[in-house]
């Protein structure tokens, strides 16, 4: 994945050119922390948190949608900049609204994105995955979610989403010392798995790599594959995280402008697709994509 940035155009967006030849922009933002009447993440409870995060995020999205449109008397809107016009415009986004920002992981993206809440598993071990069209607000407006499900934000190809791109990527990659809580997603052919692994290691379980790495690892069959998940909690001198994992891209099925599936090719990358057929989300993960992370330094 090779991007050659242009920095000549004078606007707040990152002209990008692949390496076959294909150009897109994206624009850069994040959901900030209020400048006074600070939210209190801890003392909500988790319905509000998600809601909470959910319209930060909205609202972002919404204002660069309304800078490529020029709505609210933007003599320049992005729209009619030669660059601009005919290639992909993508958003890429990560909250830092609240000091728990990144523990919503992507769950309030999703509920932005495709209006999906997050899942919650039945007694039986199966999943129920609940749709919203709306968030309502503390004063009662009612506020559209799934805003990638209709033609409503068509002007937008995709967005790039991260929580983990936060100040533990750098503590982490600057090589400082401390403690790792990681979990990835972690997927396999069943026979592969049955042969490698064994009927035993499906379900939980628990095990040490080392006096200070211990892994909880949970699996499970569906159909031809195995799934489930890993969580590691390390030293970071045991422990190694790329740039680019924990990165999420959600594609536009209503696009005017689609992002092309196969710019970004990283292995580390999650693939989000809304089915306009079925009305479902599609997730392409790859084995060991990075889920969550978080960072435990020393105080002394």
């Amino acid at each position: 994945m090779v991007f050659p940035l242009t920095t000549q155009k004078k606007v707040q967006i990152f002209f990008l050119k692949h390496k076959s030849g294909r150009e897109l922009n994206v624009e850069a933002v994040t959901s900030n922390k209020p400048s006074e009447n600070e939210i209190n993440a801890t003392e909500m409870s988790e319905e509000d948190f998600l809601n909470y995060s959910s319209l930060k995020l909205l609202r972002k999205i919404s204002d660069k949608r309304d800078l490529f449109l020029g709505d609210g008397g933007k003599k320049h809107p992005y729209s009619s900049l030669e660059h601009v016009k005919g290639k992909p415009f993508v958003v890429a986004i990560a909250p830092f609204d609240n000091d728990l920002s990144f523990s919503q992981n992507n769950t309030a993206i999703n509920k932005v994105l495709y209006g999906v809440e997050p899942p919650k598993q039945n007694y039986d071990g199966t999943f129920n995955v609940k749709k919203s069209s709306h968030i309502e607000t503390y004063s009662g407006d009612k506020v559209k979610v799934g805003i990638f499900t209709d033609d409503s934000f068509k002007e937008i190809s995709a967005v790039i989403f991260s929580t983990t791109g936060m100040f533990g990527k750098a503590i982490l990659q600057g090589g400082i010392d401390c403690m790792v809580k990681s979990t990835r997603y972690r997927q396999s052919n069943i026979v592969d798995f049955l042969s490698n692994e064994g009927a035993k290691k499906l379900g939980i379980a628990q095990s040490k790599l080392s006096d200070t790495h211990e892994v909880i690892s949970m699996r499970q069959p569906l159909d031809d594959i195995v799934f489930g998940s890993d969580m590691h909690f390390c030293k970071s001198s045991e422990y190694t995280e790329t740039h680019l994992d924990g990165l999420h891209i959600y594609y536009n099925p209503y696009a005017e402008i689609p992002l092309h599936k196969n710019i970004f090719q990283a292995h580390e990358i999650t693939h989000n697709f809304y089915d306009t057929s079925s009305k479902e989300m599609i997730c392409h993960h790859n084995d060991g994509s990075l889920v969550s992370r978080q960072v435990f330094t020393n105080k002394n």
